[in-house]
């Protein structure tokens, strides 16, 4: 998941946002047969367009392939989730000894394939929270008085 994070990181560097995300949580920075961008599925290679030096796009490999899930065979996946300007990425460890489990995110309920996941990493949004729910957050305290932020 380090290198998943270390390869969004980099095409964030190099195109100002982060990739997008796919009503399933896959990232939407595979090369689509048409030129366009697609999800990617869990294993498959990360090629994306990237503007050149000469300003036309070339294509530039992130990560020869994506990691799945340990247990992808078994059913678990990894999820992942995007605006463009955070994203939040998560698995499923096979314990609750293990480093990086975390009870906050288990509370959440979200399903990595046939698993509850129950750690991630994220770019400027907590793993407790949805992506949204941190945007409206972030919002209601610059605006509190907007009718979306009176409980």
């Amino acid at each position: 998941m380090g290198n998943i994070q270390t390869a969004l990181e980099t095409y964030y560097t190099d195109n100002g946002s982060f990739p997008l995300s796919s009503p399933d949580g896959r990232i939407i920075i595979c090369k689509g047969p048409d030129g366009s961008l697609v999800a990617c599925d869990w294993g498959q290679k990360w090629v994306s367009p990237v503007l050149g030096a000469d300003k036309v796009y070339v294509d530039k490999t992130y990560m020869n392939d994506i990691p799945g899930d340990p247990h992808l065979s078994l059913g678990t996946t990894y999820l992942y989730f995007s605006d463009g300007q955070r994203y939040q990425i998560f698995g499923a460890l096979e314990g609750k000894d293990e480093a990086g489990y975390d009870t906050r995110l288990v509370a959440r309920g979200i399903k990595c394939g046939n698993e509850i996941c129950n750690m991630g990493r994220s770019n400027n949004v907590p793993l407790y929270m949805t992506i949204e729910e941190y945007n409206l957050q972030i919002y209601c305290e610059l605006h509190p008085k907007d009718a979306k932020c009176i409980k």
